[in-house]
């Protein structure tokens, strides 16, 4: 696992599928329905995933990561009910296998920092989400 990263330097992603040993499970929270299904559909068809939960807002986050022990948790920043980055911290502290990767419209470097300063593996800016998803696979691994 990588720690204290921005994902995807890469300018382009390739659409070679990655296998693992054992499919990669995932859990995906963010309040826009099209952008889930976004994410899960780029993950699928890059990755050997397996997607183990899909929620909206923070405490489906904690929901999903209880009961389905993910390897790897893909969340937005600013959603309702409970924030991603409270979220993040208290996935960190209760599941510190869980690796998980906070994404946002902002893509500051303050909101990138206290992302990681929260619990956060790693960020990636939601524009940048088609072509950051390839670099992905570093975080977990």
């Amino acid at each position: 696992m990588q720690n204290s990263s921005t994902v995807g330097t890469s300018s382009s992603y390739s659409s070679t599928r990655v296998q693992f040993d054992q499919p990669i499970r995932v859990v995906v929270v963010d309040d826009s329905a099209d952008f889930r299904v976004v994410v899960c559909e780029l993950l699928k068809m890059l990755f050997d995933i397996e997607i183990v939960g899909v929620g909206a807002n923070g405490f489906e986050a904690l929901e999903l990561t209880a009961e389905h022990g993910p390897d790897l948790v893909i969340m937005d920043v600013n959603m309702p009910v409970l924030d991603g980055i409270t979220a993040a911290s208290l996935i960190a502290e209760h599941f510190p296998t869980t690796t998980i990767i906070m994404m946002s419209g902002d893509d500051s470097p303050e909101l990138r920092d206290r992302c990681l300063r929260n619990g956060a593996d790693a960020f990636s800016p939601k524009r940048n989400i088609a072509k950051n998803i390839s670099g992905l696979r570093s975080v977990w691994m």
